[in-house]
C-alpha cells in the first residue's frame, strides 16, 4: 500500500522494496569482479542514490535525517582512504555523532522507569554480552598503528552503538508501534553491516565485505522507511525529524 506524503506524492513500498533489490543485485554483481579497496567506490555510489531519492521525497521536518544521511555518506566516503589516520579517526567521528543524534531522537527517560524484572534482565544480559562482542572485535584491530586515539575513538564508537540498540530496545519494550519495530530492524542492521566490515576488512575476508554490503543497503532502506512513518505520524507536531 502506497503511504500518502502530500498531496502531490505517494511513497510506493513495492517500488522502493524494488529500487533496493537491484542495488543489492548491482552491488554483488560488481562484487565479483573488483577486490576489496575497488569495492568501496560502489559503496558510496548506493549511498549517493538512496540519500537523492530520499531528497526527493516530499517530507516535512526532516533536518535530523539529512544530517545523519549527510554524515552516514561521509562515513563511506572516508573508506576509500581509510588507511589513512585521518580519515580512519572520521569514520569514527561521523559514527560517534549519527549514533548520538539518533540517541536523542528515540531515548525517553520516562521509560526507565517503567521497565519491568524480566525485560531488565535481558536488557543487561544484551548489555554484558555486547560487551564482550567489543572486547573481542577489539582484537581484530591493531591500534598501535595510529596510536591510543584509534583505540579510544574506537571504544566511544562502539559504546554509542551499544547504547543506540539499548535505548531503541527500551523505547520498543515501552511503546510498541510498527514504526519503532522498523527503527530497532534498522539499528541492528547497522550493527550487522559494521561487523562484518570489521571483521572482512581486518581479517581480509572477502565474503564479509559482499554480505555487509546487503545489510549497509537494507539498514539505510529502513531508516528511510522509518522517517516516512514518522513524518506520517506527526505531521502537525512539533517534532521534528
Amino acid at each position: 500500500m502506497p503511504i500518502l506524503l502530500d498531496k502531490k506524492k505517494l511513497f510506493k513500498t513495492s517500488s522502493f522494496i524494488i529500487l533496493l533489490s537491484i542495488l543489492i543485485c548491482a552491488n554483488l554483481i560488481v562484487s565479483s569482479y573488483v577486490n576489496m579497496e575497488q569495492l568501496r567506490i560502489p559503496r558510496i555510489m548506493t549511498t549517493v542514490i538512496l540519500f537523492l531519492w530520499f531528497l526527493n521525497l516530499e517530507l516535512e521536518r526532516r533536518t535530523l535525517s539529512i544530517m545523519a544521511f549527510s554524515l552516514v555518506l561521509i562515513a563511506d566516503i572516508t573508506l576509500v582512504g581509510y588507511e589513512n589516520k585521518w580519515f580512519c579517526f572520521l569514520r569514527f567521528i561521523t559514527f560517534i555523532v549519527i549514533n548520538s543524534l539518533l540517541i536523542a531522537h528515540i531515548f525517553k527517560p520516562k521509560f526507565l522507569k517503567n521497565v519491568k524484572a524480566i525485560p531488565l534482565i535481558m536488557i543487561l544480559v544484551l548489555f554484558v554480552s555486547c560487551l564482550l562482542m567489543i572486547k573481542y572485535l577489539s582484537e581484530f584491530i591493531d591500534f598501535s598503528v595510529f596510536g591510543m586515539a584509534h583505540e579510544v575513538l574506537y571504544y566511544i564508537y562502539a559504546v554509542t552503538t551499544l547504547l543506540l540498540v539499548l535505548s531503541t530496545v527500551l523505547h520498543s519494550l515501552n511503546d510498541y508501534s510498527k514504526k519503532i519495530d522498523i527503527f530497532l530492524s534498522a539499528v541492528v542492521s547497522f550493527l550487522i553491516s559494521d561487523l562484518l566490515l570489521i571483521i572482512g576488512y581486518y581479517s581480509d575476508s572477502y565474503l564479509a565485505i559482499q554480505v555487509e554490503r546487503v545489510f549497509h543497503i537494507a539498514a539505510i532502506g529502513l531508516i528511510i522507511y522509518y522517517v516516512i512513518l514518522f513524518n506520517r505520524d506527526i505531521k502537525g507536531s512539533k517534532e521534528f525529524i
